[in-house]
């Protein structure tokens, strides 16, 4: 008790500048607890949408894929194993396909990335059930970032061009058939599904 007096003697007997100190300290402490718990829920929501939109619970890459090294994807593509086999005939999993390609949008060249996914999936949130071919068109899937880039609507055509498994150049006129948001990024810039 002794020590809680003198404590508080010595901040009253110092005046202003003491309980100034003690008032900015407690501001400050207070902001930097408020500023940390922002940035947990920040990383949390970006987590659960990074799983929700683009990685699932797990991801597995053919071995000859570098995701830092764009020049290693045409040759990253071989057969699934069994074991990934099993796992996507029960439902636990999806194949995305990945390669690069262009599309035009008004006359305009922009470098993609073209992902395939079976419009069935239930595991991304990516609108998949769009993707069902409808009269004889191509739907494709796009973000809002990528409709904004190409300055696509929803029902738009245009000229989608990629190299097929041998190398040579494939194009198709596509439609987008639904626009998704989501604030993953490697679900939507310069992506189509």
């Amino acid at each position: 008790m002794l020590i809680i007096r003198t404590a508080f003697k010595n901040i009253i007997g110092a005046g202003r500048a003491t309980r100034l100190n003690i008032a900015v300290l407690s501001f400050v402490l207070v902001i930097m607890t408020a500023y940390n718990g922002m940035l947990d829920g920040w990383i949390a929501e970006s987590r659960r949408d990074t799983i929700d939109w683009d990685a699932g619970w797990s991801q597995l890459w053919h071995p000859n894929y570098d995701k830092y090294d764009i020049f290693t994807l045409p040759d990253a593509h071989g057969k699934i194993p069994i074991q990934i086999d099993n796992a996507l005939q029960a439902g636990m999993a999806t194949p995305v396909l990945v390669i690069q390609a262009s599309v035009y949008p008004q006359g305009r060249m922009l470098n993609i990335q073209l992902k395939g996914i079976d419009p069935e999936q239930q595991i991304l949130k990516i609108p998949s059930l769009s993707l069902h071919s409808a009269g004889g068109e191509t739907p494709v899937v796009i973000g809002k970032r990528m409709a904004a880039t190409t300055n696509l609507k929803k029902g738009d055509r245009v000229m989608l061009r990629w190299r097929d498994r041998n190398g040579v150049f494939d194009a198709r006129e596509v439609q987008v058939a639904a626009i998704f948001e989501t604030t993953v990024g490697s679900a939507d810039a310069g992506q189509m599904w």
